[in-house]
């Protein structure tokens, strides 16, 4: 089954409003740090950048059977909650290190939040997609 022009733009909609709402609190981490924002910093985070469109595309996969909008919105903050975690933890494990853990456990947690009211919208944005 191919996606046409409407669902693509729809899938891209649903990552922007999910990646509109999660990455101001990168953001708000990454200048909190005293950091900057070269070419070093986005690098390290690109799995971080990478959110909104991994966990858009598993909510399309995870929905494509649920007609109904509260089991897509749920579906939406569920994976907005755990994905994060999910990728702090590969990270870690990309970059071990004692000092490291409660780094990227606490930063997992922060954005965590704002990813899973991201997946929220893109769950209700994927149901508007559909035809009733």
């Amino acid at each position: 089954m191919a996606i046409n022009a409407r669902g693509r733009v729809s899938f891209l909609r649903c990552s922007a409003a999910w990646a509109a709402l999660a990455y101001p609190a990168l953001l708000f981490l990454v200048r909190f740090d005293g950091g900057s924002l070269d070419a070093d910093t986005i690098i390290y985070l690109f799995p971080l950048l990478a959110l909104p469109f991994f966990g858009t595309a598993i909510l399309w996969l995870l929905t494509l059977r649920i007609q109904a909008a509260a089991a897509s919105i749920s579906i939406g903050v569920a994976i907005g909650l755990l994905l994060p975690i999910v990728d702090g933890r590969i990270w870690l494990i990309c970059f071990p290190g004692f000092e490291r853990t409660a780094a990227f456990f606490s930063s997992a947690v922060v954005i965590s939040l704002p990813s899973a009211l991201g997946g929220g919208v893109a769950g209700w944005l994927r149901m508007r997609v559909r035809p009733v």
